[in-house]
């Protein structure tokens, strides 16, 4: 019966999107990819903000999310009341004068056509594809690799006729699928020549505190540096590049879409630096994580210069299918190459810690944490902190919630609400 509830919500929330998009007709920059969506997402918006633009809010990208950004609606999760005000917000904006120039959509899939199916009422004027799955994500859903990155790309055959492809020119296998796709495009690349060149990527430090990311990009022949607030991670100029070239193809200057990224910071729990109790510096990566993602913020971390141990706090990366254990296994060997202390979170971390430990991790400073433990975990790691140590924290979300730990950790924790994922009532309830 949920199900059957829930598949006609769906249809219902799609009708009510094409019909809202074919009155309005606004402009539609869509972000697809592996990785780094949000944050490119939030990127895009930072630099056309002065304009009318909305956004997908949080991570809202399948076949609910999207439909919700397009009325302009938060979720209503469980709350029937609330589902009728969305449907009736829906019929309120289909008639209404007043809509968005642009939406920018994030559109991700966790099963099979739901992108597809997307595609039926999106239309995108700018397409920015981030990259490729490498390892399967979601893999209970899909048959094969392969039917995942079809279904990612099946979004290609909803371009408009003018439509423009932005691309990492560094995911060579993106370049490969796009090679007969006549669609103009740009590109952007740091171990490539492209349209837009990122040519450095250093941690930004003030009184030994890092602040954020310094990153120097190349363009035609003008080279400018940008400096992110309160975010690590080299990938973050992934997210910078492609929002510099929906700026241009907007119509804005250089210096306009400088001045509009100024201020950016990456979405909460993706990589924020957060002060920790016991003059510590948290590395809060919480949201969620995959074996790209915990494999570039463990480079990160191994370059954060630190006064005191480091310390890893690491949860299941979920939904890995067959490929999990040795995944796992994987970031147990890097990890410790890198952490002088390392928690685990989760059932499928326990691979990771057993390979931590044959790779020369030292057994005392090793600690695990089952399901759901993550308070547990956090309330623990409070007890031991040391000045001047540095902590990463990542983790899945499914009975995983890394920012628990954040929070336990967290100096000032009566900020947890504005900075922390997962805080609002739903969240909490679950």
């Amino acid at each position: 019966m949920k199900k059957l509830i829930k598949h006609i919500f769906i249809n219902l929330l799609s009708f009510f999107a094409q019909l809202i998009i074919k009155k309005h007709n606004p402009k539609v920059i869509a972000i697809v990819g592996n990785v780094g969506k949000t944050t490119t997402k939030d990127a895009i918006f930072q630099v056309l903000k002065n304009g009318n633009v909305r956004k997908s809010q949080k991570s809202f990208n399948g076949e609910i999310g999207v439909p919700l950004t397009i009325i302009g609606v938060d979720s209503p999760w469980r709350n029937p009341l609330k589902w009728v005000f969305v449907f009736l917000k829906a019929l309120f904006v289909l008639f209404s004068k007043k809509y968005p120039d642009t939406l920018i959509l994030e559109i991700g899939t966790d099963h099979p056509g739901e992108i597809a199916k997307i595609s039926t009422y999106i239309k995108p004027d700018i397409l920015v594809l981030t990259a490729l799955p490498k390892v399967m994500v979601h893999s209970s859903n899909f048959s094969s690799r392969e039917e995942q990155i079809k279904d990612k790309l099946s979004i290609l055959k909803s371009l408009k006729d003018n439509a423009v492809i932005i691309y990492n020119l560094d995911d060579k296998e993106i370049e490969e699928r796009l090679r007969t796709v006549k669609t103009h495009k740009l590109t952007y690349a740091s171990k490539r020549t492209a349209d837009i060149e990122i040519l450095k990527s250093e941690i930004a430090y003030k009184n030994d505190f890092p602040i954020g990311m310094l990153f120097e990009f190349k363009f035609k022949d003008d080279i400018f540096k940008l400096t992110t607030k309160e975010s690590l991670g080299y990938h973050i100029a992934y997210a910078l590049a492609p929002a510099f070239l929906a700026g241009k193809l907007s119509g804005l200057k250089t210096y306009q879409i400088l001045e509009n990224l100024v201020d950016f910071q990456t979405p909460n729990g993706r990589m924020r630096i957060i002060k920790g109790v016991n003059e510590t510096i948290v590395i809060d990566d919480s949201y969620n994580s995959s074996p790209r993602a915990l494999s570039v913020g463990l480079d990160i971390f191994n370059k954060l210069s630190c006064n005191g141990r480091k310390i890893a706090v690491l949860g299941d990366m979920r939904e890995l299918g067959d490929e999990s254990e040795s995944e796992h296994k994987k970031a147990g060997v890097k990890v410790a190459g890198i952490a002088d202390i390392l928690l685990t979170i989760g059932e499928e971390s326990k691979k990771l810690k057993d390979e931590a430990l044959k790779s020369g991790m030292n057994k005392e400073n090793v600690f695990e944490f089952g399901y759901n433990e993550s308070q547990k975990a956090g309330n623990f790691l409070a007890g031991i902190l040391k000045v001047g140590d540095c902590i990463f924290v990542k983790g899945s979300q499914n009975k995983i919630r890394t920012e628990k730990v954040v929070e336990a950790i967290m100096k000032n924790k009566d900020q947890a609400s504005n900075v922390l994922v997962r805080q609002s009532r739903g969240w909490k309830l679950k």
